[in-house]
């Protein structure tokens, strides 16, 4: 694996360990604190992810098999977003959406499904 996949899957882990006690919103201040972790170093990230579809299948296709939930939904929902892993992405978020404990992250996962298959009304 190369550092620059090495370096792409360590600071997402990193980072939705980070976001993942906080993402009940549960904490006050959680919400201000969840933005900007996710404005400031996730969202530039992904963004240099999926300039790359070869970076993107090789760094996806370790977080989709993560122990993180938040990591395997991010993971599953830009899958889907790039068309590539679909079924495996379809697999996860079902999971996700069925089993996570986190209600927050198992609505989100619901949600990447619905729109995936059209299912959100207008």
């Amino acid at each position: 694996m190369s550092d620059n996949i090495r370096y792409y899957i360590n600071e997402i882990e990193s980072i939705n360990k980070k976001l993942y006690p906080i993402s009940s919103f549960e904490i006050i201040g959680s919400n201000i604190k969840w933005n900007r972790i996710v404005k400031t170093k996730l969202v530039p990230l992904i963004n240099d992810i999926n300039s790359d579809l070869t970076v993107a299948e090789k760094v996806y296709s370790k977080l989709l098999d993560s122990i993180n939930p938040l990591s395997r939904k991010n993971a599953a929902s830009n899958c889907l977003k790039l068309n590539i892993y679909v079924e495996k992405s379809i697999e996860v978020l079902e999971y996700i959406s069925n089993n996570e404990q986190n209600a927050n992250i198992a609505f989100s996962a619901d949600m990447v499904l619905k729109i995936y298959r059209g299912e959100m009304p207008d």
